[in-house]
């Protein structure tokens, strides 16, 4: 007859009275031999306490990038790998009066820097801020920086192809034929030139995927006996780990670096918030109840996270290993001394050397370990080179994509632009629809092929496509509409756009466009601008109708 054992225990009182129970009084020895019985500690088990462990491996960085663009030489000491693939670069012609300013007050500091302060006169005069076409904010900001700073987009214009020449120059030709150009000029230029390719671009040639709503990039990590790409496929943007990426074998690299690892550490016993207490007298944190969790009897992970935590918890120990952010660490040995002396030596998990007992096929549950491309699981730990802590800003664009069931129909509705200014335009605020007024006595309707609807509302037709394809939406122009501003005004959805269909669910898809900031290992700073996808707030109802009929007069 097999014998039960109960692995936790929780009190139960009878009466109101809590003093009999934190007493906790041993009544006999026979009541504490019974306690001993229901936690197991009569099994008799010699199991060993791990006192010792010697880990060996080895561990190479990443060297290179890869996005749409091509390969380019990746440096993780150089900075976050989102810096690269979230980035979400401002396309070439879209000069708004703050983007005017800033590469121009760029240019000038970069002429100070080279100790150049009589060549900013006359370049503010070569290319001045003009304030046509301008109003509000924005020509004031153009009526305060006139005469100080030269106007950025046509500095870049007339300077960019000198400068990306091999030797780079600037010409002498108007309207810069009053400066004196010399070789501290040139290279400051090209120092500033650095700075516009950081923020200026095409974002085709990015991670992003317009049509997906995800970024596509990886890293590459050589090795001699075989090397490592890191292949994010759908990443959203934001956080950024190690679950990630999939990884994929690439050919052997003789001259790649690797770094050696041996060291004897003493492990430690894993602890977490909520975690049950060894001894029996020990009083436990009560900021996480466990044991009050409620799992669904078909939540399978929830029931297991929760047996682990409450049955295997002490079962687990820590071993510290340092690493370059940046690398792919592949163990090589992992030696265990317990207590007794005994040394073990434990292999990965999905070593098939530690698949005794199991089914044909069935692979084993592993933690921190990347799937390929087959399913298979990778003999590989990565720490990315991603950034732990940002700080985001407000959305400079914003675009809700949902859903209308009534109108069968899905919409892209630009919520937040970015200004001629540079601050946050919100087109719900600048649409003023016409009041209701009470229809005419004539009694006379005429009909309407459809409704209007706000001009920052963009339908997303389906689009014919030969058979098998995806299906697919096209952000198109309203066929009837009263605004002249009914076109999009930002830059994450255009007319003429494909998005695929299953990227847009029942609770919708929200777009967004912010700045983060973040700090390296090395203690500087990081700016870029980031594309990123969540889950929207569900679906909408536009208020279009069709064939409808309204009191007045017929055209």
């Amino acid at each position: 007859m097999p014998i039960a054992f109960h692995l936790r225990t929780e009190p139960r009182t009878r009466s109101d009275d809590l003093a009999a129970g934190l007493a906790a009084r041993v009544y006999d020895p026979a009541w504490t031999l019974a306690r001993q019985w229901q936690l197991g500690e009569l099994n008799g088990d010699s199991g060993g306490t791990p006192v010792r462990v010697r880990h060996t491996g080895e561990s190479i960085r990443c060297n290179s990038y890869r996005d749409a663009g091509g390969d380019r030489p990746y440096d993780p000491d150089d900075g976050p790998v989102e810096a690269w693939a979230e980035a979400g670069f401002e396309p070439p012609d879209r000069w708004t009066a703050r983007r005017r300013v800033d590469v121009g007050r760029t240019l000038v500091r970069a002429l100070r820097a080279a100790g150049l302060d009589d060549r900013v006169e006359a370049l503010a005069a070569a290319f001045p801020l003009e304030l046509a076409g301008t109003a509000g904010p924005s020509a004031q900001l153009l009526a305060l920086a006139g005469g100080r700073v030269p106007d950025g987009a046509e500095a870049y214009r007339i300077l960019e192809p000198g400068l990306r020449a091999s030797p780079p120059t600037v010409p002498s030709t108007p309207p810069l034929d009053e400066l004196v150009v010399d070789d501290a000029l040139v290279d400051a230029a090209v120092s500033w030139l650095g700075h516009c390719d950081a923020i200026l671009g095409t974002a085709a040639d990015g991670a992003w995927d317009a049509g997906r709503l995800e970024h596509h990039f990886s890293v590459t990590v050589p090795g001699p006996s075989g090397g490592v790409e890191l292949v994010a496929d759908a990443h959203p943007g934001g956080s950024l780990d190690w679950w990630s990426f999939d990884a994929r074998t690439l050919p052997a690299d003789a001259t790649a670096a690797r770094q050696a690892h041996d060291a004897i550490t003493i492990p430690t016993a894993a602890a977490f918030r909520g975690m049950p207490t060894p001894r029996w007298w020990q009083e436990e944190d009560a900021s996480i109840d466990l044991g009050g969790v409620d799992a669904h009897p078909a939540d399978l992970a929830r029931m297991a996270l929760l047996q682990f935590a409450l049955v295997y918890g002490n079962d687990h120990f820590v071993v510290p290993v340092r690493l370059a952010v940046g690398s792919v660490f592949r163990t090589s040995h992992v030696l265990v001394t317990d207590t007794f002396g005994v040394t073990t030596s434990i292999r990965p998990a999905a070593d098939p050397a530690t698949g005794a007992g199991r089914a044909p096929g069935a692979t084993r549950w592993t933690m921190f370990t990347l799937t390929t491309a087959g399913g298979a699981v990778a003999d590989v730990f990565v720490l990315p080179p991603s950034a732990v802590h940002r700080l985001s800003s407000a959305p400079v664009e914003e675009v809700l994509l949902l859903r209308d069931e009534m109108a069968n129909l899905a919409w892209a509705i630009e919520a937040v632009v970015e200004g001629d200014d540079g601050r946050p335009r919100r087109r719900a605020e600048e649409y003023h629809p016409a009041p209701f007024t009470d229809p005419p006595d004539t009694g006379m309707l005429r009909y309407q092929l459809g409704t209007t609807v706000p001009p920052h509302w963009f339908p997303l037709v389906p689009v014919r496509l030969p058979h098998g394809d995806a299906p697919t939406l096209e952000v198109q122009p309203m066929a009837f509409t009263e605004s002249d501003d009914a076109e999009p005004a930002g830059t994450l959805v255009a007319f003429g756009q494909e998005l695929a269909d299953d990227r847009i669910p029942r609770e919708g898809r929200r777009l967004r466009r912010d700045q983060v900031l973040t700090r390296w290992t090395d203690g500087t700073t990081h700016l870029w601008r980031r594309h990123q996808a969540t889950a929207g707030r569900g679906e909408g109802s536009s208020g279009l109708r069709f064939d409808a009929a309204a009191h007045g007069p017929t055209d």
